[in-house]
């Protein structure tokens, strides 16, 4: 078996990339440069790190925010609900329910894969397929949230603007009669679920990084922020009172070094390795030497899987 420095010798060679990206994001963030890069780069290196704790994982998204919830010490603010984004969503589709998303009664409409979740919202709940019932009821869910949280300019700072999604239900169940408060609350999971924390970061941080043209921030906010800030939204060039989450400069490169760190620390004490990094970290020859074998987590291997061939007849 190898020593413990010997491990942690091969494991820092494996990990040195991730080092150089955040003494690459240190010198952006003090000269103020590239933000897309930054958030890029952070998210891209999470992204890389979620893979190797979890490769089994049934989506990248699932990886992803799994791994920031467990290895960055801010489980409980992951996992909690951006209430200005959420009341963001409803307010919008509450405008254009009545002409746009619903444009004849008992028809509505899709808007991209986003609005899936509102739609969901709306099927569970059973509320005629009008734009006015539309509407009302999404409006109304908007109007709870406004009077408990913060979600707009100019409220009081004393209220919440992130919560956890049981104090969201349980604000429903004491504001609202009808319908049911359980059937609203069964109806607003994917919602509550789409605007978490983790999920924001996943979906307007990394996928717009990624896959997106650039995600919108404000540079002096973006670089003079060290956690998570509240931001006005914008639209279509108009600024709106509406209070989005950001995740500045600073944050996002300690957020990945944070989760870096105790994804390492974590590898170190258990001794087992998934097995992409396993066979980084040792090569062909020392499988038959210092019982190296036993540091793979057989767990992160792929099993093989029988191919069932369909022939054409013709």
């Amino acid at each position: 078996m190898l020593t413990d420095d010997e491990l942690k010798d091969r494991l820092d060679s494996s990990f040195a990339h991730y080092h150089e990206s955040i003494l690459l994001m240190d010198d952006l963030i003090k000269q103020e440069r590239e933000p897309q890069d930054i958030i890029l780069l952070a998210c891209a290196r999470l992204d890389s790190l979620a893979n190797l704790a979890y490769p089994n994982k049934t989506s990248q998204q699932e990886a992803f925010c799994q791994f920031i919830s467990n290895y960055s010490g801010q489980k409980r603010f992951f996992n909690a609900v951006s209430v200005g984004n959420l009341y963001s969503d409803l307010v919008y589709y509450g405008y254009i329910a009545d002409g746009l998303l619903v444009d004849i009664p008992g028809r509505i409409k899709r808007f991209g894969l986003d609005s899936d979740y509102f739609l969901s919202f709306i099927e569970r709940t059973n509320v005629p397929i009008t734009g006015k019932s539309v509407g009302r009821i999404a409006n109304r869910i908007a109007q709870i949230l406004q009077h408990n949280f913060n979600v707009k300019k100019k409220q009081l700072l004393s209220k919440p603007r992130i919560a956890s999604v049981n104090s969201i239900k349980a604000i429903i169940s004491r504001e609202i009669r009808k319908p049911s408060p359980n059937v609203i609350n069964a109806a607003l999971e994917p919602l509550l679920e789409r605007y978490k924390c983790s999920k924001v970061l996943y979906k307007d941080f990394r996928n717009k990084a990624i896959h997106g043209l650039k995600v919108d921030i404000d540079h002096d906010e973006f670089f003079g922020n060290d956690a998570p800030y509240f931001s006005d939204f914008t639209y279509f060039g108009r600024e709106l009172p509406i209070r989005l989450i950001h995740f500045p400069a600073k944050y996002l490169r300690n957020l990945l070094n944070s989760c870096l760190n105790s994804f390492y620390n974590n590898l170190c004490k258990k001794k087992i390795f998934p097995s992409e990094l396993f066979y980084n970290m040792f090569s062909f020859d020392d499988f038959f030497e210092n019982n190296s074998l036993d540091y793979l987590d057989e767990d992160t291997m792929y099993e093989p899987e029988d191919v069932r061939w369909t022939l054409k007849m013709r």
